[in-house]
């Protein structure tokens, strides 16, 4: 239906706007290092930041495989607590990581600055971004 492919449509527009914000997410993790003078701290961040992304999606596959195969099954009620869930962990596991690396710098003497320049490129504004985009494609659909 034309429903369907409009839908489909916007989810791979999603994807790939997606994949280029976590591709341009490490070339300004790699020229923040650069131009701070901070790299073996940035190189931490890049490596967890990708670590991060991998663990994700492995603790997504088995609640993709949960929604697919019970969307119809179970009450809607208790499909959405499954979901809640699932974000609750990917939370938890995110402010984890967020503390270690907050963690890391204040050990290695990293400037207030420094840490405010990463919390607000690095960590708060591609959320904002993503759930910009997301709402706006979710209000055309």
């Amino acid at each position: 239906s034309i429903f369907l492919e409009k839908a489909q449509n916007i989810f791979y527009l999603i994807y790939i706007i997606l994949a280029l914000l976590l591709v341009i997410k490490g070339y300004i993790i790699r020229f923040s290092g650069v131009l701070f003078q901070q790299q073996t701290v940035f190189i931490d961040y890049y490596t967890s930041f990708y670590s991060t992304v991998i663990n994700i999606g492995c603790i997504c596959l088995p609640f993709s495989v949960f929604n697919i195969v019970y969307y119809n099954r179970l009450s809607t009620n208790l499909f959405l607590q499954f979901n809640y869930a699932f974000a609750l962990i990917v939370f938890i596991y995110l402010f984890y990581r967020f503390i270690y690396l907050l963690k890391r710098a204040f050990e290695r003497k990293i400037s207030s600055f420094h840490i405010f320049f990463y919390l607000c490129t690095l960590e708060i504004l591609p959320w904002v971004i993503i759930s910009v985009i997301f709402n706006s494609f979710l209000e055309e659909v």
